[in-house]
């Protein structure tokens, strides 16, 4: 459970900022190219934007939720003492007791935690995907239009 929770705890969220997309969706400007293939491939890349937007914002849930569980589960005076300089999470070198015994409670965090762990590791497949997409969308854009 402490190796999900500290992979989870130091994995940052896909930020897709989707602005240029947009204008040229809602000025009509896709049009403008010829190639039924790129603009397929635009439309399938935007789309897969889309989604792991979805599945981050799925995410962010299950994190809110995650701590607003962990303080009836963790002790609050060792939440520093469990981050580096650098304020990422790291293991501890103990086995810091939990605050409570009440199976219910632990169960609910530990079910929280796998979910997430899950969840997370799948934006992480899905964004590599998509980071594949978009380099074999910009070598077609490059071919297509001979940019350098």
């Amino acid at each position: 459970m402490m190796d999900s929770l500290m992979m989870l705890l130091n994995t940052g969220m896909h930020v897709s900022t989707d602005g240029t997309m947009q204008q040229y969706k809602n000025a009509g400007n896709l049009r403008l190219i010829k190639n039924e293939n790129i603009i397929s491939n635009i439309l399938t890349y935007d789309g897969s934007v889309k989604k792991l937007k979805e599945w981050d914002e799925s995410d962010t849930r299950i994190k809110n939720s995650f701590r607003e569980m962990g303080g009836n589960i963790f002790n609050a005076d060792l939440l520093y003492k469990a981050m580096d300089s650098d304020f990422k999470f790291v293991r501890p070198t103990n086995n810091p007791q939990l605050i409570t015994d009440n199976m219910i409670a632990i169960n609910n965090i530990a079910f929280q935690l796998q979910y997430l762990t899950i969840s997370t590791l799948g934006n992480i497949i899905r964004g590599n995907e998509l980071k594949s997409k978009a380099t074999k969308l910009i070598e077609l854009l490059k071919q297509e239009y001979h940019i350098n």
